[in-house]
């Protein structure tokens, strides 16, 4: 309620912001405090005041009942108490013992609360640096960092969106009709727009990428043609790297590189040329030479290797850079 009263910044409403508002605050209630917390009628009673004072002052006239918060509280309890557990000791004892360990990042590096497009970000450092800190262990243990972008870009909510695309026809229609860019939480329609190489160098320099995972390239199969941003034009002047004012990158002009577009093909071509570069170990080369083309510019743009490119939903739709990574031969090799 509190979360969706938001008109500016364009939240997914799942309540997010208001989460890490009383993190900070230090009044959230932590899984780790549950029981106690709901065990003490007088802590649930002022923590139902302190958010319904939180909904008068934006206008949500809705109330939360102690009873109701006790409820719910006891709810998450019986559905996860047992789920409760010092992760961060579980995760370095697992590291000691030498096994691998991911950790995955939920949302892009342009939305980090202190590095993104500030105000129109997320609540919580999204970048390489909060994963290890987050999950209870230091940075010297991440070996590898792989970088996940699009083929294109995409945005859900408001903001400065240099590459954007019009919705309703063209290449942006393009993008969002075959790429089904709605977003998955609430299900709005995503902004689309070119590959923005300013951005995903930005991101580079903040998370220090070793590989870049490059998704949803068959999206742009069918387009006559296809660009990459490589720099903005702002006040007259061509920059290549990204403003640290909102206010500035709302005016500033994308400048493009153009690449002849390459033919749309079904799921089952894209399956068939990933499986084949698996079986005969061509890696990437197993693309046509034109899509090839597209991907070693990104690369040569962005200065990180691609070690897998997706071409489709499917799980087998992946083709893995030769000798890379997630190359099945070479993995198989390290173990």
């Amino acid at each position: 309620m509190y979360d969706s009263a938001d008109r500016v910044v364009g939240t997914t409403g799942r309540g997010i912001g208001p989460a890490y508002r009383d993190r900070i605050e230090r009044v959230g209630i932590r899984f780790v405090d549950l029981v106690d917390v709901a065990s003490d009628e007088a802590k649930v009673s002022e923590a139902a005041q302190r958010m319904n004072k939180q909904l008068a002052a934006v206008g949500v006239d809705d109330k939360i009942e102690p009873e109701g918060l006790m409820s719910d509280l006891k709810w998450v309890i019986e559905r996860f108490g047992d789920a409760i557990r010092p992760t961060g000791l579980m995760v370095d004892e697992a590291l000691r013992n030498g096994e691998n360990v991911l950790l995955e990042g939920a949302q892009g590096a342009m939305l980090d609360i202190d590095q993104g497009t500030y105000p129109f970000v997320t609540s919580s450092v999204t970048s390489r640096a909060n994963a290890t800190h987050g999950a209870g262990i230091h940075p010297g243990h991440v070996s590898q960092c792989f970088g996940i972008s699009k083929a294109y870009t995409t945005r859900v909510g408001n903001g400065p969106f240099p590459t954007e695309l019009p919705y309703e026809d063209g290449p942006g229609n393009h993008m969002a009709m075959v790429g089904h860019e709605f977003g998955t939480t609430t299900g709005r329609p995503r902004r689309t727009g070119w590959l923005d190489m300013v951005a995903l160098k930005d991101s580079h320099r903040i998370n220090g990428y070793t590989g870049l995972v490059l998704t949803k390239l068959d999206v742009l199969g069918g387009l006559e043609e296809i660009k990459i941003c490589t720099g903005y034009e702002l006040d007259g002047e061509v920059i290549e790297v990204m403003p640290t004012s909102c206010d500035d990158l709302a005016r500033c002009i994308p400048v493009y590189e153009t690449h002849p577009g390459f033919p749309a093909l079904s799921d089952d071509e894209w399956i068939a040329m990933a499986d084949d570069s698996r079986s005969t170990g061509s890696g990437l080369r197993a693309m046509p030479e034109i899509v090839l083309r597209y991907v070693r510019r990104i690369e040569e743009l962005s200065g990180i290797p691609v070690v897998s490119v997706g071409v489709g939903p499917d799980r087998r739709a992946s083709i893995a850079s030769s000798g890379g990574p997630f190359d099945v031969d070479s993995v198989e090799a390290t173990f």
